[in-house]
């Protein structure tokens, strides 16, 4: 009787061990699994930073050309309209 006992409790010894290792290798798939979706999540957070500054570098070049083009126009105007002033002020022969 003590001999079966002893034997039940050595095989449940050896089963409690094969479940902790299992049950050891199911965190570690876990943990690694839940790593990857953490590195794929920042990455893709990452990508997304990317896009946003490439937009806002966009637009702040769009808004320096229209400010350039803005300047180039009213300097042309300004000359048109000194050119306009100086033939006003030539005398007429």
């Amino acid at each position: 009787m003590v001999k079966d006992i002893e034997a039940k409790i050595t095989e449940q010894g050896v089963a409690t061990a094969k479940i902790a290792s299992q049950n050891e290798e199911i965190i570690a798939a876990l943990k690694s699994s839940a790593t990857a979706d953490q590195t794929a999540k920042v990455a893709s957070l990452k990508a997304e930073l990317k896009i946003a500054r490439l937009e806002l570098r966009t637009e702040k070049a769009e808004k320096q050309n229209a400010e350039l083009r803005a300047e180039k126009e009213i300097a042309s105007l300004k000359q048109q309209l000194s050119s306009a002033t100086d033939s006003k002020k030539r005398p007429l022969n």
